[in-house]
């Protein structure tokens, strides 16, 4: 506007006895100016109090200062997946046939695998023959110990009848030293015994069950790679892991275990229906099984009442929870080179700065530790 003032004013020329006329134009315009910036300050409130500058279309609102809980939120996808168990070998074998693959569908106490027990038939007739030898050893071991004992007893009376002290005494301490050692090799050939008789019922046992059945109704998820047909299996190892959506867990992939052990809180929704859920830790072998197999372990909870599997969840992390502290909005923190601040609102209306000390910092609110208290209003950007 001054330059399109100067521009006519060049233009016409000035009137003689009068100032320019571009320049009277300027100077009214600086003494309304002055008169409305006046204005202005008069009814600011306080000189004293800062000026509380924003940006050119911010406006101002009001929040009052309320004690509750401050926490981080981080948001999550997973999805509900059945619990796994285990299908093991119940004896020592050879793998015969294989009756079900990776993705099958099978019932509580299907046959999985089966094991060749040609080798459990021979290991049975061995130890047989072993426990049937070992008695016989200890039969005639026993034998010779009570004929050596009987021996140093007739010893021992024809001594006394001789009258010889010496040798009856001599005699005696060498019968008891017999009969202790024969005793100790006695209770230590019944104890092996025991333990290959023991050994033998076992492999009894095991005879006529050689099939790894499933341990529940499920999908097979899982078969270890030593599971072929003409492989050696060894008693009590894993042949197969199966679902099973009565254990059913949540697993949430892009968040770390670490992080997920150490939540504070962890909840889930379907859109329909909101879940607790517990952190599930991984056992040492499956951990170690999925290692083996290249699978990215990924964090797991359990939970009451999951929806079926397959469903996918939101999951809502709390990370960090401060409980029942003085909070602010997040739009209400001002900060400087001294520190954090905030614009509190006096009775009369004016505005006033304070300093404060912050905790938490979460996406919404600003634990406030020091300088504010319950029930003041401050001033929040908009």
């Amino acid at each position: 506007m001054r330059l399109k003032l100067l521009g006519r004013a060049k233009k016409g020329g000035r009137a003689s006895g009068s100032a320019p006329r571009g320049k009277s134009l300027v100077l009214a315009a600086a003494v309304c100016l002055s008169a409305v910036l006046g204005g202005c300050r008069d009814g600011a409130g306080s000189a004293s109090a800062p000026e509380l500058l924003e940006p050119v279309g911010a406006t101002r609102d009001t929040a009052v200062v309320t004690r509750e809980d401050c926490y981080k939120l981080a948001i999550y996808n997973g999805q509900v997946v059945p619990g796994n168990q285990e299908a093991k070998f119940p004896q020592d074998g050879t793998v015969t046939e294989i009756l079900v693959h990776i993705g099958d569908t099978v019932k509580k106490g299907q046959v999985l695998v089966r094991l060749d027990e040609t080798g459990l038939e021979k290991q049975i007739q061995e130890l047989e023959e072993e426990v049937s030898r070992l008695k016989q050893e200890n039969s005639l071991l026993d034998t010779i110990a009570q004929k050596q004992e009987a021996q140093l007893e007739l010893t021992l009376q024809e001594q006394k009848q001789r009258g010889d002290s010496a040798g009856y005494e001599e005699t005696s301490m060498e019968l008891e030293a017999l009969k202790l050692k024969n005793r100790q090799e006695k209770e230590s050939r019944a104890l092996s015994l025991e333990e290959l008789e023991n050994t033998l019922q076992e492999t009894r046992d095991a005879y006529g069950n050689a099939e790894v059945t499933a341990p529940c109704d499920g999908v097979v998820q899982y078969m270890e790679e030593s599971v072929k047909v003409g492989a050696a299996a060894k008693k009590d190892t894993l042949a197969a892991y199966i679902s099973d959506a009565s254990q059913a867990a949540v697993l949430c992939p892009d968040l770390g275990n670490s992080a997920a052990q150490n939540a504070e809180k962890v909840t889930a929704t379907d859109g329909e229906k909101e879940y607790e859920l517990t952190y599930l830790p991984y056992t040492t072998e499956e951990s170690v099984s999925m290692a083996l197999a290249g699978t990215k372990i990924m964090p797991r909870f359990s939970g009451e009442g999951l929806p079926p599997c397959g469903t996918y969840l939101t999951i809502s992390v709390i990370g960090v929870m401060r409980e029942n502290v003085i909070v602010i909005p997040v739009n209400a923190l001002h900060q400087d080179s001294s520190g954090s601040y905030v614009y509190c609102v006096r009775e009369d209306g004016s505005q006033e700065r304070r300093d404060i000390k912050t905790g938490l910092v979460s996406e919404t609110t600003v634990e406030v530790t020091e300088g504010l208290e319950e029930g003041e209003t401050i001033y929040v950007k908009s």
